[in-house]
């Protein structure tokens, strides 16, 4: 999720910043280029739709000077952003060594991982073996510059004719997260609802209760965003329901439900 990535960079930027000597935030983004990201950043702390944003479609004076004061107040945060567009595994990591040693590192954010593309040597491994191949290699990487790696990963886990259930380690492609010491997942339930209730069967009274319960779960998914630890090697998995303000791509507190039976999997 892109509100959520950006988000949690900027919040950790802000952190940096209060530590002395400076500390860096270094996101090295493979899929989004630098002016994307600005406008993300932008759209969640000036309170402004993204759209407009990059189309120009800023209003009156009061508007471009709390823009103004955005560029500001993000122009001051400690980091740095690599946007190359591909780097291959030995890429990544010598950008890693200069940034440390130049910018003091506290942090590196890899977005995301299966766009990192093999060296020479592991141009002919094929997915299933390479996407495994990566994550021992960043955490060397980590070892040695004794920074913290956040490689972020996309997964499509929605199948048919199946409850929605949030995400789990099996879920990871290829290597199901076996050399991270945390996997934290954010999930949208309604990107993977379909449009349309399944065909349900049974009496007709039956199939009139759950096709009202299935759109009262779709309207109960619509903004809400679970974050949570699916794996940690130090603390409990917890999941917190927040919500997702799409225009303004801003992730915000929302009061926990009594239930929610989309984190359950039941709609009947």
């Amino acid at each position: 999720v892109q509100a959520m990535r950006n988000v949690a960079i900027r919040l950790l930027a802000e952190y940096m910043r209060t530590k002395k000597p400076l500390e860096h935030v270094h996101f090295i983004s493979l899929e989004m280029p630098a002016e994307d990201i600005a406008a993300v950043n932008f759209a969640q702390v000036g309170g402004l739709p993204v759209d407009r944003l990059r189309s120009g479609q800023i209003g009156g004076p009061d508007e471009w000077l709390k823009l103004e004061g955005v560029q500001l107040e993000l122009g001051e945060l400690p980091i740095i952003i690599d946007s190359p567009g591909s780097m291959t595994l030995s890429q990544v990591a010598a950008r890693c060594r200069i940034v440390k040693r130049t910018k003091r590192t506290r942090l590196i954010v890899i977005d995301y991982r299966e766009l990192i593309r093999p060296d020479k040597a592991q141009e002919r491994l094929p997915k299933s073996e390479w996407i495994p191949f990566i994550g021992p290699r960043l955490k060397a990487l980590a070892k040695s510059l004794k920074v913290p790696i956040l490689a972020l990963c996309q997964i499509n886990k929605a199948k048919d004719n199946e409850p929605l259930v949030r995400p789990q380690l099996k879920d990871l492609p290829y290597d199901s997260g076996a050399d991270a010491d945390a996997v934290f997942a954010a999930w949208r339930p309604e990107v993977d609802m379909a449009n349309e209730p399944p065909e349900f069967e049974g009496a007709p009274e039956k199939i009139a209760n759950a096709r009202s319960a299935w759109y009262a779960a779709r309207n109960a998914a619509r903004g809400v965003l679970h974050f949570g630890a699916v794996k940690r090697r130090f603390g409990p998995q917890v999941w917190v329901k927040t919500r997702f303000d799409g225009p303004r791509m801003l992730v915000v507190d929302a009061p926990p439900a009594e239930s929610d039976p989309l984190l359950e999997g039941r709609w009947e």
